[in-house]
Formats: structure tokens, C-alpha cells, sequence
């Protein structure tokens, strides 16, 4: 039995999947919550780059050596995503008002289902799209991080 079916298997396996759609409810409540999102963001800061890492590395797991690579481009862009995910919700948390953060987090949700729904589609539009959302996203994390030196850094006078 080669890896691709044993990690075909693990992933298919409807323990795997029940706790994937227990933590997905978590996830889906608490990303509504003013506070309790990006506390639930910043455990993820670990999570999340290494599930992108772990599920490329999976996906490439017939491809020989190639899957190393696979599994840091994966983690990077789990990274990338999940740090601008992160800082834009720091960011809406600012805001006075509860209905923002509920807006931003059902955006966030209609994207990924939107993508989900495309890669199973139409894989080369859902390319495309999230080469564009990268684009964006490494954008965003540059704005962010430059304001942040701008923030932080010590007033000349």
C-alpha cells in the first residue's frame, strides 16, 4: 500500500472527518465573537501553517522528493493567509460596533466555500484566484507591517 492511500485513508476516515467538522463549528462561532476570534487566531498561528504544510505534503505524496517542497510552499501559504486573516481582524476588532466583525468573518467564509466549490469545478479558474488572493494578501501584510514600523518606531521630533 503506497502513502497516497494510506493518507487517502486517514483523511477519509470518519473519525477524521467528525473532528474536522467539530473544530470547523468551533471555528465558524468563534470567529463571530469580537475578542474571542483572535484569541482563537493566535493559537492557530501554530496550527494552521502546519496543517497547510502537512495536507501539501499528503497531496504530493506519490510525487517522490517533490513533496518536500509541496509541504513549504503549502505551509507558507497556510502562513501568508493566516497572518493577513489575523491582522485584518485585529484591525475590524478596533472597530466600536459587533456587526463588523460577523460581516467580515461571513466574507471569509463565502471565500472559502467559493474557492472549495471552484477548485472541484473549475481548478484553473480557482488557480488563478488564489494566486491573486496570495498577491493581495503579501500586499496587505506589507501595508500592515510598514504602519506597524510607522506605530512603533521612536519619534525623530
Amino acid at each position: 500500500m503506497g502513502t497516497s492511500s494510506w493518507s487517502n485513508d486517514l483523511l477519509s476516515h470518519p473519525l477524521v472527518i467528525l473532528i474536522a467538522a467539530v473544530l470547523y463549528g468551533i471555528e465558524f462561532f468563534a470567529d463571530k465573537i469580537p475578542y474571542v476570534d483572535s484569541m482563537w487566531d493566535s493559537i492557530h498561528t501554530f496550527i494552521r501553517p502546519l496543517a497547510g504544510a502537512g495536507l501539501s505534503f499528503m497531496a504530493a505524496s506519490d510525487m517522490g522528493i517533490v513533496k518536500v517542497p509541496f509541504a513549504f510552499l503549502g505551509g507558507a501559504i497556510a502562513a501568508d493567509f493566516h497572518l493577513t486573516k489575523s491582522a485584518v481582524r485585529v484591525a475590524v476588532n478596533t472597530s466600536p460596533e459587533p456587526v463588523t466583525n460577523s460581516l467580515v468573518s461571513t466574507g471569509e467564509d463565502t471565500i472559502v466555500i467559493s474557492i472549495l466549490v471552484l477548485i472541484a469545478k473549475h481548478p484553473l479558474i480557482a488557480f488563478v484566484i488564489v494566486i491573486c488572493l496570495i498577491v493581495i494578501s503579501l500586499w496587505i501584510l506589507k501595508k500592515l507591517f510598514h504602519l506597524l514600523k510607522k506605530v512603533f518606531s521612536p519619534s525623530l521630533g
